[in-house]
Formats: structure tokens, C-alpha cells, sequence
């Protein structure tokens, strides 16, 4: 043992160190998770819940069900496409919800800057957030198209980074899904390229 004692000690220190940095990866790692639960939790509990919900309520309201149907009635899809781009945005403002989504805009802009900085957990956010995203996306892409070209707004393009980049495992399952999504035209365009 006499002889071999420095090469003990060694091992054992390295041992040691590689528990003390496997612990230092395990806690980092889970106050990731916990900042992303934070989120969650902000998103789940008011105001932002209130948020949605009259979003939610704009969606189920007469007003937007008739316009739906005035849509669907529209044989050409390129022509449904430039109505809707055009009328949503009115809509929304005329009901002041477009205030609504710009505050879930900022949420997912926090978000995301949230991953990006390495403070919070990217796969737990894409698990959570990213059909919601994704929908957000979908639903609201004449007005966050507008705010980027008319004000120069970026918060829609980190979102689109978020989705597409953070995400994007989550994408190509949901493109598998939705093949038809304008999202998933456009990855297809991409990923040729």
C-alpha cells in the first residue's frame, strides 16, 4: 500500500472532483427546469391567463365565427389567405385584442430570451410551450407580420427562432402531423435548399 498510496490518493481525489462537478451539472441543470417551470407557472396563473382567456373568447365569438364561415365559403385558398391577413389584424384591433397578443408576443420574447441566455431549460420549454407557440404563430401571423414590417418590431422573429430553432425537433413532428401548415411549406422550402 506503501508504494502505491500517492496513486490512492489520486484516484480517489479525481474521483471526488468528477462527483463534485457531476453534482455542480445536476444542480445547474435542475435550476434550469425550475426557471422554465417559472414560466409555466407565469403563464398558467393571471395576468397572463386573463390574457388568454379573452383571446380564447375573441376566437368563440360570434364575430369571429361569422367571418370563419365567410372564409371557408371562399373557393380559392390563396384569396381566403389575403382575406384573412387583411381582415384579422382589423378585428383584433377593433376589439382592442390586438393589445392581447402583443402582451403574449412579449411573454414568448421573454422566454425565449430566457433559453437563449442559457438560464432556462430549452427542452422542457419546447415540451410545454410549443404547440401553444406554434398555434400563436398560426393564428396570429398577419398581425406579427405587420408589427415586423410597420414597426420593426423583433419579438416576432425571436419567437420564429424559438419555435424553429429551440424547437425544432417539435416542428418536424408537428409538420409530420400538419403537413399543410404554411409553417411547414416553408420548413420544406428550407430544409431543400
Amino acid at each position: 500500500l506503501g508504494s502505491n498510496e500517492k496513486q490512492i490518493k489520486i484516484v480517489f481525489t479525481l474521483i471526488a472532483a468528477a462527483y463534485i462537478i457531476f453534482e455542480y451539472r445536476v444542480k445547474i441543470e435542475q435550476d434550469h427546469i425550475a426557471n422554465s417551470m417559472a414560466y409555466v407557472q407565469r403563464y398558467t396563473n393571471e395576468p397572463i391567463l386573463e390574457v388568454r382567456d379573452r383571446l380564447d373568447a375573441f376566437w368563440l365569438s360570434a364575430q369571429i365565427q361569422d367571418f370563419s364561415r365567410e372564409l371557408q365559403a371562399v373557393p380559392d385558398k390563396a384569396v381566403r389567405f389575403k382575406r384573412y391577413d387583411k381582415k384579422l389584424p382589423q378585428k383584433l384591433k377593433a376589439v382592442g385584442r390586438d393589445r392581447d397578443v402583443y402582451k403574449i408576443l412579449l411573454f414568448y420574447r421573454d422566454l425565449g430570451l430566457c433559453v437563449r441566455s442559457g438560464r432556462c431549460d430549452s427542452k422542457t420549454v419546447c415540451d410545454y410551450f410549443f404547440l401553444d407557440m406554434q398555434s400563436f404563430r398560426s393564428n396570429y401571423w398577419p398581425l406579427l407580420g405587420e408589427w415586423t414590417t410597420t414597426l420593426g418590431e423583433r419579438a416576432p422573429e425571436e419567437l420564429s427562432q424559438l419555435v424553429q430553432q429551440t424547437c425544432s425537433a417539435n416542428l418536424l413532428q408537428y409538420c409530420k402531423d400538419q403537413p399543410s401548415s404554411p409553417y411547414c411549406q416553408k420548413q420544406k422550402v428550407e430544409s431543400n435548399q
